[in-house]
């Protein structure tokens, strides 16, 4: 399966492709006021209004410094099956590697963070991968007029 290698910070994760709809460059967004720091605002795709998350606000509670940033367009599955779309924005999205579900092992620690999923290294190190169906809470999803359902 493939997967995207993105940066956060110091630190490497990747995303199954299977999730990702398209990596853009860093597009304007219009912020949204009264919203959680890790809601950046929306943005116009192909003429859908699509939030934009601060993957790096999310994981770390830190404002993303981006290099290299990019949105990863995702499609998360809302209410009824029907896929909502869901910007992130990561440094750095420019590789992709192929890795077999069984080269992924779970981390020798426990984290309380639920969308830490298993891990995998290459040349360059360890990489975790980021669970998308347990990354944002409940209340973050229902503020953005979600209702979230599992996501393998």
């Amino acid at each position: 399966m493939l997967h995207l290698v993105f940066r956060l910070g110091r630190e490497r994760y990747v995303l199954k492709s299977a999730h990702i709809v398209e990596v853009l460059p860093l597009v304007e967004w219009r912020a949204m006021p009264g919203v959680p720091p890790a809601v950046l605002g929306v943005f116009s795709y192909h003429g859908t209004l699509v939030p934009v998350l601060d993957l790096a606000q999310l994981v770390h509670g830190e404002t993303s410094d981006a290099e290299n940033p990019r949105i990863v367009l995702v499609e998360y599955p809302a209410g009824a099956g029907v896929p909502k779309p869901l910007g992130l924005l990561v440094e750095s999205a420019t590789a992709l590697i192929r890795r077999a579900e069984n080269d992924f092992i779970a981390p020798p620690v426990n984290s309380n963070a639920s969308y830490a999923g298993p891990v995998t290294s290459d040349e360059h190190g360890i990489i975790q991968r980021i669970e998308l169906a347990q990354l944002v809470p409940d209340d973050l999803w229902e503020r953005l007029g979600f209702v979230p359902e599992p996501v393998s």
